[in-house]
């Protein structure tokens, strides 16, 4: 069997940014930015366009490194480390722009999200070097992919597939690595209403099982309805964070989106 993560205890910091600031030349694209995720809660990371979210997704998971403030992951310091030391401790994302093997099926693309978790690795899987591993792999896979209702498509090319359910296939490889905080870069981006809600349904699920999700979204109605906390960033800075009915409520949230209501939302 693959190797089992412990998840912490509801409540727990589990990400922790603090004063974090990215500079590149003379633009500031995240200045000062404080936000804490906790195990058992969907926290929602909203802003206009260009308000530094992907900047701040790539700091806390290692895929840039902040110009200064600290980032802790499961109460570990991770200035300088790689992504892969972020994924070991437990950190599962997916991308703005889908990344999957085209060619590759559902499954096969699944699979690769566990390789963190087998002893071998994922080539040797994919190799068949080592089978009671890859069964293990591929069993673990295939739970997932039937969790998130992708079960009808394992056999297929991920190619093959609309963008709403790739976009499910990149939750469902993160999910096979038993992340304890998964980062979703605009998870409901081009998913249809049902898709929507069957989302949200597995989100939900997941927060019950203790499981931190921190979620950039430009759809407010999906996040309000599921988010437990929401920070807002403005020009790279936090403008408000709070339960989702405050900082509908806040007037610089609400200036901020075009000087209204936000998009998608009403009262």
């Amino acid at each position: 069997p693959l190797a089992q993560r412990k998840l912490p205890p509801a409540g727990d910091a589990v990400l922790d940014a603090s004063e974090v600031t990215k500079r590149f030349s003379g633009l500031v694209a995240n200045n000062a930015v404080n936000l804490t995720v906790r195990a058992g809660e969907v926290h929602a990371l909203i802003g206009p366009n260009g308000a530094g979210k992907s900047t701040f997704f790539n700091m806390i998971s290692g895929v840039d490194d902040p110009t200064s403030g600290t980032v802790k992951l499961m109460g570990q310091a991770m200035a300088g480390k790689p992504s892969r030391a972020f994924a070991a401790l437990g950190l599962g994302r997916t991308f703005q722009h889908v990344r999957l093997l085209g060619q590759r099926t559902v499954l096969e693309n699944v699979a690769l999200g566990a390789h963190l978790r087998g002893q071998r690795g994922w080539l040797s899987a994919m190799l068949r070097t080592d089978r009671k591993e890859e069964a293990a792999l591929l069993a673990e896979a295939r739970r997932q992919i039937e969790r998130c209702g992708l079960l009808p498509y394992i056999d297929q090319p991920a190619a093959s597939l609309p963008l709403g359910q790739q976009r499910i296939v990149e939750i469902a490889r993160a999910l096979t690595g038993q992340p304890t905080l998964l980062l979703l870069d605009e998870p409901a981006a081009g998913l249809r209403h049902l898709e929507k809600q069957s989302l949200a349904k597995l989100l939900a699920q997941l927060r019950s099982e203790g499981l931190a999700i921190l979620i950039v979204e430009h759809d407010m109605e999906f996040v309000m309805n599921l988010a437990d906390r929401v920070t807002v960033l403005e020009f790279g800075t936090v403008i408000a964070s709070d339960v989702p009915a405050a900082v509908q409520a806040d007037p610089r949230v609400m200036a901020a989106y075009l000087g209204g209501d936000l998009p998608g939302v009403h009262a």
